[in-house]
């Protein structure tokens, strides 16, 4: 007789993971030059934000995006971040993707700055529906300049000073 064989087809019914950006409110003092990196994570998460793995590829897409912050500088002036749009992956059994964003140093006394970091989507994964923070980090940059702290004095090392006039000049002491 003829024998046949069955194969069971098994359906993919996991839920879609969420995602976040943790942490979600970091800050990081600008600094007077150069790029300081302020490092973040995009984790997959329960409905109950616990950390969880994917059996499939999550592939996920983020920018940053201007606030208070700019992210895009002009002839005059640079920016206070970097503009970063990136894909990141997870392969299955991943639960974590550490990225990075750039706060530009400067020395121009300003108030304290903001910029955000937006998950913009995800293909076997979910923006989370209840993520407090609507998907994105808000990047504080804490500013360090102090303003002059004028009106400045000029002290002069005693009341009075005897020249001669033929001397030609004085040598005075602040």
């Amino acid at each position: 007789g003829v024998q046949t064989c069955a194969l069971p087809i098994f359906g993919d019914d996991d839920a879609l993971p969420r995602l976040r950006i943790t942490p979600a409110l970091p800050s990081v003092v600008e600094g007077h030059a150069g790029n300081v990196t302020v490092p973040l994570q995009i984790r997959l998460v329960n409905e109950f934000g616990v950390a969880i793995e994917s059996g499939r590829p999550v592939t996920v897409t983020w920018n940053t995006a201007a606030g208070t912050a700019t992210v895009f500088g002009n002839a005059t002036e640079t920016p206070d971040a970097v503009y970063t749009f990136q894909t990141v992956t997870f392969q299955p059994g991943d639960k974590t993707k550490d990225i990075a964003v750039e706060v530009v140093g400067d020395t121009r006394p300003e108030a304290d700055e903001q910029f955000f970091v937006n998950i913009l989507n995800a293909s076997n994964a979910m923006l989370d529906p209840v993520d407090q923070k609507l998907n994105h980090a808000v990047v504080t940059i804490l500013d360090d300049e102090v303003a002059d702290p004028g009106p400045w004095y000029v002290e002069f090392a005693k009341k009075e000073f005897v020249v001669s006039e033929s001397a030609g000049h004085a040598d005075i002491t602040l």
